[in-house]
């Protein structure tokens, strides 16, 4: 199995309005009330999407990267039960199938 490290990053677009800029802070207070040690970044000049070329498809906002911080896995294993199985096989070494 692949050792797994969580990173959490919101990146800020600057011509959002202020509700969304409301909820994200929200939701940066909410998760650095957890007792979980997980990094977040915040991306306030949207340079991680530009650098990366990350689609505005949201679906495609959720990846998996390796040791050498290449993307193995793009898309949100929660959206349906295939794109689950192939993340939990990518995540297990067994992209082999």
């Amino acid at each position: 199995m692949r050792r797994v490290v969580f990173l959490i990053l919101f990146c800020v677009l600057s011509g959002g309005c202020s509700l969304e800029k409301r909820r994200l802070a929200d939701d940066v207070e909410s998760l650095m009330k957890q007792t979980i040690n997980i990094p977040i970044y915040l991306d306030v000049k949207g340079s991680f999407r530009k650098i990366n070329h990350i689609p505005s498809n949201k679906d495609c906002h959720v990846f998996l990267i390796d040791e050498n911080r290449k993307p193995i896995f793009v898309g949100n294993p929660l959206m349906s039960p295939e794109l689950e199985k192939l993340f939990w096989r990518v995540l297990m070494g067994k992209t082999e199938e």
